[in-house]
């Protein structure tokens, strides 16, 4: 028998994306963000961005679960920040999303999800 004191295991870390039950995300730096905002308007995330929010772009709104998110670099966020506000344009049973998620020391995420483009940066 092993004692389990003798091999401390190391913590898990989060993996980055939304959990299972949507009412988290994880950053990649770990940083747990809960729901503010679930309607955001372009303006509201235009603004955001230029006060150095963090942006993921969820090409197909699962989160993460089944395909990979596109998190945006500090540059990329800047650029977007004095481009005009992103354009929601939803198909007829399309999704176009931007929410606004907060961590507890205040900082801030975009989702920008589905069908959705802003500047040169997130295709939509």
């Amino acid at each position: 028998m092993t004692d389990a004191k003798s091999h401390p295991t190391a913590p898990v870390r989060p993996v980055p994306g939304r959990n299972r039950t949507g009412d988290r995300w994880v950053g990649l730096d770990g940083k747990v963000y809960s729901l503010v905002n679930d309607a955001l308007t372009p303006g509201e995330a235009k603004h955001l961005a230029g006060m150095g929010a963090n942006i993921v772009y969820d090409a197909c709104g699962c989160g993460g679960a089944e395909c990979q998110l596109d998190w945006l670099t500090t540059a990329e966020v800047r650029t977007l920040a004095s481009a005009a506000p992103p354009t929601l344009h939803p198909s007829k049973d399309g999704l176009a999303r931007l929410a606004e998620w907060r961590t507890d020391d205040g900082g801030v995420l975009i989702e920008a999800a589905v069908e959705i483009s802003w500047g040169r940066r997130i295709p939509g």
